[in-house]
């Protein structure tokens, strides 16, 4: 059972956090996640195929952790959670290198829901500290 659909499941409002975002996983290496034995990514999409999709995102130069992102804001889509692409995520980025480490999603069937998540996004920054 993928993510999206234990959330569907249980009906609670979970943190939506890829398989990358646990310690050991942190530096993202896409030919790990590729190979046909790793399925640490068919686990948590709940789909197998994402690959193929995944070698045409990498020949238009997306970013592995975006796709993955991407490709589950679609999964809850398909649940009937609002998600109108990845500008709704924030990629969240480490303070010392400004290396990518997640993205925060909020996923609702609601459109004030929506409204919600769009009036917290105005309130958090992207600018990094100077000090």
């Amino acid at each position: 059972m993928s993510h999206a659909q234990q959330l569907e499941d249980d009906g609670l409002p979970t943190p939506a956090v890829g398989p990358w975002g646990e310690r050991k996983y942190r530096l993202v290496n896409p030919r790990a996640y590729v190979r046909p034995t790793n399925k640490v990514v068919d686990n948590f999409l709940g789909d197998p195929d994402w690959r193929s999709g995944w070698a045409a995102a990498e020949r238009r130069g997306e970013r592995f952790g975006a796709f993955i992102a991407d490709v589950f804001g679609r999964k809850m889509a398909a649940l009937k959670y609002i998600y109108s692409g990845p500008h709704d995520m924030v990629e969240v980025r480490s303070a010392d290198k400004n290396l990518p480490l997640y993205h925060l999603a909020f996923f609702s069937r609601h459109e004030l829901g929506r409204k919600f998540w769009q009036e917290a996004r105005k309130y958090s920054s992207e600018q990094r500290e100077l000090f």
